[in-house]
């Protein structure tokens, strides 16, 4: 299976705002790879990570994206 070369709606568009999928992973303080993973839904961040995630995208006003069913907090 071949890597996305992009990303979808909405984290396209914040990485396009921030200079590319490089400019936003380092934002968001992890690797490009777990950007993609995220984005695609094949893993999600965890509860904080996805706290901090929303608030940015809010703060650009740029509809965060949804990660799913919630985790449950323990």
């Amino acid at each position: 299976m071949s890597r996305p070369t992009s990303l979808p709606q909405p984290w396209l568009g914040m990485a396009n705002l921030l200079g590319g999928v490089q400019a936003l992973s380092d934002a968001l303080c992890c690797d490009p790879v777990t950007l993609r993973r995220w984005a695609n839904g094949s893993q999600t961040p965890n509860r904080a990570t996805q706290a901090w995630i929303r608030r940015g995208f809010d703060e650009v006003g740029i509809e965060p994206p949804s990660f799913g069913k919630p985790i449950k907090n323990d």
